[in-house]
């Protein structure tokens, strides 16, 4: 696995705020970034899925939370209101 400098993506802080982080370093030869880890693991049970970049992820989970989207986080991140799950009260 990688360190969060290693990475981009995004993460949500305990005040229930989504905000990204860029690579800010490059990770040693061979080591792998969780998606890539999620995907063999996916492969290995027998379901084979795309490698995603990190706005096309959130694209993907983020549809769980009401109107979130990579341009709505932004540089300075998004707070999540109420419930963040559609459909749960």
């Amino acid at each position: 696995g990688q360190t969060f400098a290693e990475k981009a993506g995004t993460f949500t802080n305990k005040q229930n705020r989504v905000q990204r982080i860029q690579r800010a370093i490059h990770p040693p030869e061979g080591t792998r970034d969780d998606v890539r880890i999620l995907q063999e693991l996916a492969r290995a049970f027998g379901q084979e899925r795309p490698m995603l970049t990190a706005p096309e992820a959130l694209a993907q989970i983020g549809g769980a939370f009401t109107g979130l989207s990579w341009d709505r986080v932004g540089d300075l991140g998004a707070a999540l209101e109420g419930t963040p799950f559609k459909g749960t009260a």
